[in-house]
C-alpha cells in the first residue's frame, strides 16, 4: 500500500533534481561573481592601470615575438598582487 507513494516521491525527486542542481549552480556563480567585483573595487586604481599596461605589453611582446624584461610573466599578469596567487577569474 506505501510502494506507490514511494515511487512518486522518488519520481519527483528525480524530475526535480535537474531543476535544482542549476538553481544551485546558478547560486555559486552569482556568489563567485560577487566575490570577483568587491575584490576588484578593492584593487586601486594605480595597480590597474598597471596590470592594462602590462597586458598591452605582453600581447605587442606575443606580436612581435620580441622579449622584454619589462614584462612580466603572463601567470603573474593573472593575478591581483603579480604573484601566482589568486587568479581574475
Amino acid at each position: 500500500m506505501i510502494a506507490p507513494y514511494i515511487g512518486v516521491v522518488v519520481g519527483i525527486a528525480v524530475l526535480a533534481s535537474p531543476v535544482l542542481a542549476d538553481l544551485i549552480e546558478s547560486w555559486r556563480a552569482n556568489q563567485t561573481i560577487s566575490q570577483t567585483r568587491t575584490a576588484v573595487e578593492h584593487v586601486p586604481a594605480s595597480r590597474k592601470a598597471w596590470l592594462l599596461e602590462q597586458a598591452h605589453a605582453y600581447n605587442e611582446r606575443l606580436v612581435t615575438h620580441a622579449s622584454s624584461a619589462d614584462v612580466v610573466p603572463y601567470e603573474q599578469q593573472l593575478s591581483w598582487d603579480g604573484t601566482n596567487g589568486p587568479v581574475l577569474g
